[in-house]
């Protein structure tokens, strides 16, 4: 007979309430609930973390040590950028997980830890990032224009 297989649930949101956010905690704690069962994972620690997903928070920092402490096999988040919004940061993250034996599983695409998947979560984020400064400009010019225009009237 094999060891149940042990878990920890991470989910992140930059604001609390999550009103409006794309995975509210709930939904992501709930979709890692569901991948648990599915595949036969005990949850043993369920984690919360509201910030920006641009730094490491403190709890997922306290993690990497459960982590080094063995307590679980994987780590069940909902979207890879729940880690951190920096690419970086989440391979630097996702790959110190992996040190301490702990699989991280995309719940929404458990494939990641296939090089083709990181590459493909990478190619994505810098596709984001390319995004999110498009609109940034976009948005600076609509603001310069209104304001010139009001300067003109």
């Amino acid at each position: 007979m094999s060891e149940q297989k042990r878990a920890a649930i991470y989910a992140r949101s930059a604001t609390y309430p999550d009103d409006g956010a794309r995975f509210p905690i709930v939904e992501q704690i709930h979709l890692c609930h569901e991948y648990a069962i599915k595949e036969g994972y005990e949850i043993v620690e369920e984690l919360q973390e509201v910030g920006s997903g641009m730094i490491i928070g403190p709890v997922l920092k306290s993690l990497a040590e459960t982590a080094k402490e063995g307590k679980f096999d994987a780590l069940l988040i909902c979207t890879f950028d729940r880690l951190s919004r920096n690419h970086t940061k989440a391979f630097v993250v996702n790959d110190t997980l992996e040190e301490f034996g702990v699989k991280v599983i995309v719940v929404t695409d458990p494939d990641i830890n296939t090089p083709i998947q990181k590459f493909y979560a990478l190619l994505r984020e810098e596709v984001a990032k390319i995004e999110r400064e498009k609109i940034a400009q976009r948005s600076l010019a609509g603001k310069r224009a209104k304001r010139l225009d009001q300067e003109g009237k």
